[in-house]
């Protein structure tokens, strides 16, 4: 992704639901981020990643009070902040972080942010900034690359095409029969075949 780099603002740049894991360490998942800035960006002042969870003592969304805070205000609310390199961040391999993700009660948004801190618009210019973000859940197997919110959407949707995929072989069955009982001049037969059409046309479109 990109996002332009704002003097003295906090910008959420991604989120991600992580499930808890109430065993041992506590560990759910991972964040990922390798940030890239260009080379202008290398004499840019104090600028934070920082991540919040979706707890009223972490991240206040867009409540006035949470928009009239500081930076330095915000870091006190982060569950974790790391300062961002400039010269590291606009080397062609970028800035990469490894954040492990721990939390044992229940399931939660996370949200992750980069902020300047420099106090100061002085020579300062916006700029695009390009990250790459992985989040993952340890406990999610193959689907551990979905959000919570998300786990069980392949399965739905694959259980939906198949109750589709009956209903359209089901719906194809029955328009030929009422379309051999209108060669056989029936009127019922007659009658009813559009409305067959028009029903197997609309479970393709809802397969498609």
């Amino acid at each position: 992704g990109s996002v332009q780099w704002r003097a003295n603002a906090t910008t959420i740049i991604a989120k991600f639901c992580y499930t808890f894991n109430p065993e041992q360490d506590h560990r759910a998942g991972m964040l990922n981020l390798t940030f890239h800035a260009p080379p202008e960006a290398r004499h840019l002042g104090l600028a934070y990643l920082m991540l919040f969870d979706d707890e009223d003592s972490s991240y206040g969304d867009t409540s006035s009070e949470w928009l009239a805070m500081s930076c330095h205000e915000r870091l006190r609310h982060t569950r974790n902040s790391m300062p961002i390199n400039w010269r590291l961040a606009s080397q062609p391999s970028g800035q990469t972080f490894h954040i492990a993700i721990r939390q044992k009660v229940r399931p939660r948004w996370w949200y992750v942010a980069l902020a300047d801190c420099s106090g100061s618009a002085s020579g300062l210019q916006d700029i695009q900034v390009q990250f790459k973000a992985s989040m993952s859940n340890d406990s999610y197997g193959w689907a551990s690359e979905f959000s919570t919110d998300k786990r069980y959407v392949l399965l739905v949707v694959g259980a939906l095409a198949c109750v589709y995929s009956c209903l359209a072989a089901a719906q194809l069955v029955a328009s030929r029969i009422i379309a051999r009982d209108a060669k056989d001049d029936r009127a019922r037969g007659k009658a009813a075949h559009p409305f067959a059409r028009i029903l197997v046309a609309g479970i393709s479109f809802a397969l498609g």
